[in-house]
């Protein structure tokens, strides 16, 4: 397929999937809605994990995938249940010790190279499953600290997607020095500092419109810079790090969505920055010191 028919199909899909993505988070918040944003959230987890052992499995590994989508699901409910009902707080740790015992106990009685295929398995999960799961963290846990969850998780999507699309057409037009040409040949460090310019404007310019808005954003402009300028850094670094595991398993995209690949394609930017902003609110944001 030519690199023109393929941008027009990605137009197409994410032009089709972004009302889609804004729907399911202004309703997330609803009472009657939450239980179905979870089990999405769930199911995205777990259709890309499959695509990651799909990966995992070109290399001779047969991780624990099952178990792995089991835990992810569980988890993930667990955490929403821990949110609704405090006296629940250590359900999430009681599923992930529990998937992990079941994950030895599995090899005690079948199953071959528990060492590669346990360590596939656990892998995927903190690759994929846990990150991930930190959207449920910031987009509820900022409720009980007078926050907009909803708002924070717009702010990162608008950051990260800005990153990728002035990286992806200031490369294509502009780029000349390869950024790591073992990995991605295509991405250069002139796509890179553009993306990193973009971030930055996004980053502020959402800060500028939400404080017209009035909605609960506890970061001031300096904040906005910092933020924005790691979130940049680490959703490059991460788009690199799924690049880095599909050319190992020598494929192109981990799935066949038109013009996107696969959904581990479509998530892959945000798997380092959504642990590193739910850092920055541990840190900034949930203890009450807002920067």
């Amino acid at each position: 397929m030519s690199e023109k028919n393929n941008l027009k199909e990605r137009f197409i899909t994410s032009a089709l999937a972004l009302p889609i993505t804004l729907a399911a988070l202004f309703f997330s918040t609803k009472p009657y809605f939450e239980p179905i944003f979870v089990l999405i959230m769930a199911i995205i987890a777990i259709v890309s994990l499959d695509e990651f052992f799909k990966l995992a499995e070109k290399k001779g590994m047969k991780p624990l995938s099952a178990l792995a989508k089991a835990c992810t699901l569980g988890f993930m409910m667990s955490l929403f249940l821990a949110y609704r009902y405090p006296f629940l707080q250590a359900l999430p740790w009681v599923v992930l010790l529990t998937s992990f015992i079941l994950g030895f106990l599995y090899f005690f009685f079948e199953g071959k190279d528990p060492i590669q295929n346990l360590s596939a398995t656990v892998f995927g999960f903190i690759y994929i499953a846990l990150p991930l799961s930190l959207i449920l963290l910031i987009l509820y846990q900022s409720k009980l600290f007078g926050e907009e969850g909803r708002a924070w998780l717009l702010y990162l999507l608008t950051v990260v997607k800005m990153t990728d699309i002035a990286a992806y057409f200031g490369g294509k037009n502009f780029g000349k020095t390869k950024l790591s040409p073992l990995i991605s040949p295509k991405k250069t460090w002139e796509g890179a500092i553009i993306g990193f310019s973009a971030s930055l404007a996004s980053s502020v310019l959402f800060l500028f419109l939400i404080k017209l808005l009035n909605i609960p954003f506890s970061l001031s402009f300096f904040g906005s810079l910092i933020l924005g300028a790691l979130l940049c850094i680490f959703s490059q670094i991460s788009d690199l790090s799924e690049s880095l595991l599909k050319r190992d398993a020598a494929v192109k995209d981990s799935s066949q969505l038109p013009g996107l690949g696969g959904f581990l394609d479509i998530i892959d930017s945000l798997i380092f920055p959504l642990p590193i902003l739910y850092i920055w609110m541990q840190l900034f944001i949930f203890n009450g010191n807002s920067l």
